[in-house]
């Protein structure tokens, strides 16, 4: 099956959780209908933010995580996974995508990637 890693946005301090929940409920209606598989992280930065690294470990170090789990428990397809993310999640994609700087997770996780709201320059390109 194909993995969709799916980012939510800056949710604000304690609503983290609710914006995963949130993308979660979004995008699992089309994986149902479409055969793949979502995973939608939290993010644990204080203000309901992503934590990139350094620190390690960081959000994505948990990102890879949870792809890990997910793929020790279904068969998933390793060259169909995908990143998605929405605004402060879309920076952060775009950081993984564009940024190599031996995090746990890379450009080499994914075979594509796409972002809703999310500007190179937000976070990624900022230099």
């Amino acid at each position: 099956m194909p993995l969709l890693l799916a980012l939510h946005g800056q949710a604000g301090a304690g609503a983290a959780n609710n914006a995963a929940l949130s993308v979660r409920n979004t995008w699992g209606s089309i994986a149902d209908a479409n055969g793949f598989i979502v995973v939608a992280p939290v993010a644990t930065g204080g203000s309901g933010g992503w934590i990139a690294p350094p620190p390690n470990p960081s959000d994505y170090s948990i990102m890879a995580a949870a792809i890990a789990d997910v793929e020790a428990a279904y068969n998933i397809d390793m060259s169909r996974r995908i990143g998605w993310g929405f605004s402060a999640g879309g920076h952060v994609m775009h950081d993984i995508m564009l940024n190599d700087f031996g995090a746990p997770i890379s450009i080499d996780t994914f075979a594509a990637y796409s972002v809703s709201a999310g500007v190179l320059e937000g976070f990624a390109c900022s230099n």
